[in-house]
């Protein structure tokens, strides 16, 4: 179907107010530009003479080639074509264009519609912008939620916290968003808190029901049952030689883990390394982690990890199941069974 410049205006957008819509006509070596085109161009109607040269000129370099191939083209070649292009005015302002092209070979004339979609593209980059915008605070939202858990489960601060995520997130190549909503979605499927720990809240809740804040600073929170970590590195003779007094957890495995990968470093085939765990009452499974990566990295060496824990470790078991040798008091070093059991 042929479109004249009088039913262009029956096209979808043509009456849209933010969409104008021009017609170009050209016959030969004459081109005729409504107002509207003179207008995208950035020149008053008859200011210069329409050509496809000067349509060219005015298209942005990367579309120009694209937009030539339609422009130069005749109804022995095509009859229908459409481009969008961006098209660079006289003051040097961007407009996104729609241009469809129809051939009649009736009057060997060709007739053009152009629709600016400037506006409706800024409208919908703004939309992706607030999309982006809004997908960043849903995110702020969960990994906040994450912070404050670690906070409370661990009694770190907040910095400690976020610091934790993200070297989570760094060492699992996962993104920190997912991470943390890893943790929320865990803590919230997870059975009910027990029975001392909602007393506790109880408490404070009614505490600042009936006194107020006690202060403007907000006091950290501690798990007294919880002991801050020291790990130290010895060297005995050819022995390498690792203390740890404290909880393994989550939150102090990384301390662990870059002991182990000193030590790991430094062992001989034939002493390995040696692992004392008789101050720690807790290795959780982080620090169990930890060292089934340092036993890897030692069998490589063909060197070994012994373990040493304590009457007050809670999980020997598990520890036994990570080292070549696990050492109890009172026990055969190398009775593993008796430790499992």
């Amino acid at each position: 179907m042929i479109h004249t410049p009088d039913d262009l205006h029956d096209r979808p957008g043509a009456h849209d107010a933010e969409i104008p819509l021009g017609t170009v006509r050209a016959q030969g070596d004459v081109w005729t530009w409504s107002d509207s085109v003179y207008a995208m161009h950035g020149f008053a109607p008859g200011e210069v003479v329409p050509t496809a040269e000067v349509m060219l000129a005015h298209c942005h370099a990367a579309d120009r080639d694209r937009l030539a191939a339609v422009l130069v083209a005749d109804d022995s070649e095509l009859s229908y074509a459409a481009e969008q292009y961006r098209l660079i005015d006289a003051r040097g302002d961007e407009h996104w264009v729609a241009l469809t092209v129809d051939w009649s070979s009736s009057d060997s004339c060709m007739y053009a519609s152009m629709l600016d979609l400037t506006a409706r593209h800024a409208r919908a980059s703004a939309d992706a912008v607030t999309s982006i915008l809004t997908e960043a605070l849903e995110s702020r939202s969960i990994i906040d939620q994450a912070k404050g858990a670690l906070e409370l489960v661990y009694g770190t601060d907040e910095s400690t916290a976020f610091n934790l995520l993200k070297l989570y997130s760094q060492q699992t190549n996962v993104k920190l968003r997912t991470v943390a909503s890893e943790i929320v979605d865990s803590l919230s499927s997870a059975h009910a808190l027990p029975t001392a720990m909602k007393d506790l809240f109880d408490e404070k809740f009614l505490d600042l029901a009936r006194n107020g804040p006690a202060s403007t600073a907000r006091p950290a929170i501690r798990d007294e049952a919880r002991r801050p970590i020291e790990v130290t590195l010895q060297m005995d003779a050819d022995v390498v030689r690792i203390v740890v007094t404290g909880d393994v957890d989550l939150a102090t495995a990384p301390a662990f883990g870059g002991a182990l990968r000193s030590a790991c470093a430094r062992a001989s085939a034939e002493h390995g390394v040696v692992v004392d765990l008789s101050g720690c009452a807790r290795v959780g499974p982080e620090g169990l982690a930890e060292l089934a990566s340092a036993r890897r990295r030692l069998t490589r060496k063909s060197a070994e990890i012994h373990a040493l824990v304590g009457d007050e470790t809670l999980n020997p078991s598990a520890v036994a199941a990570v080292v070549q040798t696990v050492v109890v008091p009172g026990r055969d070093p190398d009775d593993v069974d008796a430790v499992q059991a």
